[in-house]
């Protein structure tokens, strides 16, 4: 998939998200609501990094795919994840990979630790414990998806607006390369 280039298309990704976050944040109540405590942490954060991945690619917003953009796009890209802090996407898209997408994920889950805490203790009380544990499954995986939805669709948003405000008469374009420079 390639980087929505209009609202429309971008709208249409948006929505396309909200319905996998919605999907995997149901099966992590599911897995949740399994009364053997720990089992849903794996099962979350394997989970998570495939969603934050899936969501990527939708936007257009993998290495692979950052690196294809033009020249304006890609300075676009990274000068809204630069001044945002946008850290999962920034992370996602460094080429260099300083930090991998796991060890970004484990500052997600270790703000969420107080929830789990709360979650596994929870399974110890039979039936409202496995509900409830469900119930925080659901929010949390539905939060971190709909937080990282949020972030691809802003620096998404940014590329499109950029690209509408740019006047073609400041670009030349080199002959023997083809590249426009601004």
């Amino acid at each position: 998939m390639v980087m929505p280039t209009n609202m429309i298309e971008l709208e249409r990704v948006k929505a396309e998200c909200v319905t996998l976050v919605n999907k995997r944040a149901a099966a992590s109540g599911l897995v949740s609501a399994v009364p053997i405590p720990g089992i849903d942490i794996a099962a979350d954060v394997s989970m998570l990094l495939e969603l934050m991945r899936k969501i990527n690619i939708r936007f257009g917003l993998t290495p692979e795919q950052v690196e294809e953009l033009d020249d304006f796009s890609k300075q676009i890209v990274f000068g809204v994840i630069k001044q945002s802090g946008k850290f999962a996407i920034q992370k996602g898209i460094e080429i260099l990979g300083e930090k991998t997408a796991k060890q970004a994920l484990a500052r997600m889950v270790t703000n969420q630790i107080a929830k789990q805490a709360g979650k596994q203790l929870g399974k110890f009380i039979p039936i409202i414990g496995q509900i409830a544990a469900a119930g925080i499954g659901f929010s949390a995986m539905k939060m971190a998806g709909q937080n990282h939805i949020d972030e691809c669709y802003e620096i998404v948003k940014e590329v499109i607006e950029g690209k509408a405000q740019r006047n073609p008469e400041d670009e030349v374009v080199n002959p023997s390369t083809n590249d426009v420079a601004i």
